[in-house]
């Protein structure tokens, strides 16, 4: 059973399959905040199947659901993040590759994302699908609703993937004789690893406590108030492993006009122009991917553009490599962007995960991160420490979140 969360669903929003590679909605599921892809016109649905197929296509993203379906992730994928707390001697060191069925698995499930008749989508936000069914292509408002269904969707199908607890990792993994003593150590489950602690050696210091699970991004582990609880910290975890971190947007002028400013950003085949003013509305990512930054992170002018031109594609569909005709065609274009990390020079505007939410206004949903502390305002900004402190926490009572 997921955790249910005052206001939030009260069902989990799963991928519902009645085998590994057929994805359907879940009958049961009555939750009136999200819809059916079905309800998109055919040209909008139709364009959000190939955008979402396009980006699972990518050999990050086949991995990704193929660790998903074995149950662990690889050991150099698990520290490839900070925070990981995977001590020396964990045992998710003996796991070193991805298993050949989970590999075959993530290839059909992949395939199932073709064209709008040929796969059916989880359901997604009633919101972010109202935002794209009144947009239309070639305008920004249109791109920025596709890229956010697009991390909906990748979301729900890896942590419905999750919650199917396949674990085929203990139907293939053969433990393999240790180099220096020849011994061969007994096998361990799927269980045996997640569930492993490191011995205490010394009372005064104890180790820290592990993730809930070993796909963690430690700025999104609040699963007691997530509507599908751990399985929603997998769908974040997944995200940041294909996309390049968390897909985060501004919402200060949710109440404002959003035009660009200086003229339009879209060019021909609905893709974006090169030219990429400053934008109401941007596009934040946040990683966990080491030695970067643990910060939420603006796209550039130009990663948010390859971004869309990437999940956009060519207007007639197909396959994005072969549809777009010779002469429009760049190598930017045809290469995916993913994933887009944080660099120095490109990303120069910082936020806080901690007041993301409540003061920043950047998220996706309001409900994804835990209240801050009055001790983050006070190392943050101490004339606010108190006033802001409160005013933050009382914001997430009315909110129903604590």
């Amino acid at each position: 059973m997921s955790e249910t969360l005052k206001g939030r669903p009260t069902g989990p929003y799963e991928v519902s399959t009645t085998s590994i590679t057929t994805f359907s909605n879940n009958p049961n599921d009555n939750n009136k905040s999200e819809a059916s892809t079905t309800s998109l016109s055919p040209a909008h649905n139709a364009a959000l199947h190939r955008a979402v197929q396009r980006v699972l296509s990518t050999g990050l993203a086949h991995d990704t659901l193929a660790q998903i379906l074995d149950g662990l992730p690889t050991i150099d994928v698990a520290l490839d993040r900070y925070q990981h707390r995977i001590y020396p001697e964990h045992p998710l060191h003996r796991h070193t590759a991805i298993s050949g069925k989970a590999r075959v698995a993530a290839r059909e499930i992949v395939a199932r994302f073709g064209l709008a008749e040929d796969g059916v989508l989880p359901r997604l936000k009633n919101e972010s699908m109202e935002r794209f069914r009144t947009s239309a292509p070639g305008d920004r408002a249109y791109a920025l609703a596709l890229l956010e269904l697009v991390a909906e969707a990748v979301h729900n199908i890896t942590a419905g993937l999750f919650r199917r607890d396949m674990k085929l990792y203990d139907d293939s993994e053969q433990p393999v004789a240790d180099e220096d003593t020849g011994k061969t150590p007994a096998p361990l489950t799927v269980d045996d690893i997640v569930n492993w602690r490191r011995p205490v050696k010394d009372p005064m210091f104890p180790p820290r406590e592990p993730w809930p699970t070993l796909f963690t991004h430690p700025m999104f582990v609040a699963h007691k108030q997530y509507p599908a609880g751990v399985a929603d910290m997998v769908g974040y975890w997944a995200e940041d492993r294909i996309l390049g971190g968390v897909v985060l947007f501004d919402h200060q002028h949710d109440d404002e006009e959003t035009q660009p400013r200086g003229g339009s950003v879209i060019g021909g085949e609905g893709r974006l122009d090169q030219r990429f003013p400053e934008q109401k509305g941007g596009v934040y990512y946040n990683s966990a991917r080491p030695d970067r930054t643990h910060k939420i992170f603006r796209l550039s002018g130009n990663q948010e553009r390859r971004l869309f031109n990437f999940i956009l594609g060519p207007a007639q569909g197909g396959s994005f490599e072969t549809t777009m005709p010779a002469e429009g065609r760049t190598d930017t274009d045809l290469r995916s962007p993913l994933p887009i990390l944080y660099r120095f020079r490109d990303n120069p505007e910082l936020i806080d995960p901690e007041f993301a939410v409540v003061r920043e206004k950047v998220y996706r949903d309001k409900w994804e991160r835990p209240p801050p502390r009055a001790l983050d305002e006070i190392l943050r900004a101490e004339r606010d420490a108190i006033e802001g402190g409160n005013e933050t926490i009382q914001w997430f009572k009315d909110n129903g979140l604590i």
